[in-house]
């Protein structure tokens, strides 16, 4: 990154100097050329005061840079300070002198016929209709310009240098304060301002990493104590008939014993299994249209009788008319069994468990189960959902379970693109509200 900044600092320097130089060139060769007209000008001006003096004067003095041409009305050239006159061609079609008769003065940049060089003309008529051309080689403005090549160059290469150690310079102070910034501890560092929304993301996911290994390590110690005590269950059991020390009266609640422990791992396991597919996705494949209200009915219907043994009344309120859902069935038999049958679980006896499907203006399908248990805990509240996770009731093992069922109803949920909204209040009871979003 160091590396980079610099090459970038430095291409922006030396590019900004590259185009200076460019730019001061061209204005200095615009200026010198401003200033070889004003001079032809002053030339000129100079010689026609001469010959309004002299005006039969045709001979001028040599001048080492000017060049003078005198010419009469018809273009035949008089004089020439550098050529024959007699031997030079007709001059008036010359651009500078069509000009200059035409409009009193005229300018032209070009090579010349006479003497073979490039020139810059300057031509004025004068009074008696006579063309006075001076001219100057532009070799002496281009060998005064390449004069100065080489002092460009040098200040050019010290600028350049000079670019160099600043851009290593601001580089560094650009580059110090990132270095100093501690990953770790992203929002305890002193850095620039416009770091703030990045370093916050960085701390946003240093925390939910610090989570993810908490709750990877959770589930591990849950998984570990889930498993390990009804196998101690099954194991010890097994042992007491297999070294025939329990009695035969006994044997038959010892196997009945292992057989309920061994259904409970087979649930769990099932259960987990179930967890892992609905964190992969890849259930697309299997969304159909249901009827709600069918599903509903079934999943109390097969929870009547526990409900009865735990003097729990079950009601259900669903409309007359069917409510059709795009869904994965197997997954929303699952989370409407899970919510009837932990809300007849937690409840009391007397209790009262009701489903329901309320109508919703936005046209989503809603589904609402309200007990009146005991309520949860406001500490509880926010952690129901998470795999493994039982009240302070549940780890007493007075109520039977395992902590995946509102797992698995949080993670079919997701899966379906739905909300849950949990309202409950200790001492009266507890309501969720399943929003199903639209696939």
């Amino acid at each position: 990154m160091r590396k980079k900044i610099l090459q970038n600092l430095l291409v922006l320097v030396l590019g900004s100097i590259f185009v200076t130089m460019l730019l001061c060139g061209a204005l200095m060769y615009r200026n010198t050329i401003n200033q070889v007209q004003q001079d032809l000008q002053q030339d000129a001006a100079y010689l026609r005061q001469n010959l309004l003096a002299k005006p039969d004067q045709v001979n001028f003095p040599a001048s080492p840079l000017t060049r003078i041409t005198l010419i009469d009305t018809r273009g035949k050239v008089i004089y020439d300070s550098e050529a024959n006159h007699d031997a030079m061609e007709n001059h008036e079609n010359r651009p500078e002198v069509k000009t200059a008769q035409r409009d009193g003065h005229g300018n032209a940049d070009r090579v010349s016929a006479t003497v073979g060089k490039r020139d810059f003309y300057y031509a004025e008529r004068l009074a008696d209709g006579r063309i006075l051309r001076v001219a100057r080689s532009a070799d002496d403005m281009f060998s005064t310009l390449i004069s100065f090549i080489p002092w460009l160059v040098l200040m050019a290469l010290g600028i350049g240098f000079l670019a160099y150690l600043v851009a290593r310079r601001l580089t560094n102070k650009l580059i110090l304060p990132l270095e100093d910034v501690d990953l770790d501890h992203p929002l305890g560092s002193e850095t620039y301002d416009e770091m703030a929304p990045f370093l916050l993301r960085i701390a946003k996911q240093n925390q939910a990493l610090k989570d993810a290994a908490n709750l990877r390590r959770e589930f591990t110690a849950n998984v570990s104590h889930e498993l390990k005590t009804p196998l101690q269950s099954i194991s010890g059991y097994a042992e007491i008939i297999n070294a025939g020390i329990a009695k035969p009266e006994d044997v038959p609640r010892f196997v009945a014993k292992i057989g309920s422990e061994a259904a409970r791992l087979i649930e769990m396991v099932d259960n987990i299994l179930k967890l892992s597919r609905l964190d992969e996705g890849g259930l697309e494949d299997q969304l159909v249209n249901i009827d709600l209200k069918s599903v509903v009915s079934s999943c109390c219907q097969r929870l009547e009788e526990r409900a009865r043994t735990q003097q729990v009344e079950l009601m259900q309120v669903l409309p007359e008319r069917p409510v059709s859902l795009r869904c994965v069935p197997a997954v929303v038999d699952e989370i409407v069994f899970n919510l009837v049958e932990n809300a007849i679980k937690y409840n009391q006896p007397g209790g009262r468990v009701t489903v329901s499907l309320p109508p919703d203006s936005e046209g989503t399908v809603q589904l609402r189960v309200r007990d009146t248990g005991k309520g949860i805990a406001k500490e509880d509240q926010q952690r129901i959902f998470e795999r493994f996770y039982r009240g302070e009731k549940s780890h007493t093992g007075t109520i039977p379970g395992n902590g995946l069922g509102l797992a698995l109803v949080k993670h079919g949920v997701l899966l379906h693109k739905g909300t849950i909204n949990l309202a409950s209040t200790p001492g009266e009871g507890t309501e969720i509200t399943v929003t199903f979003g639209k696939l």
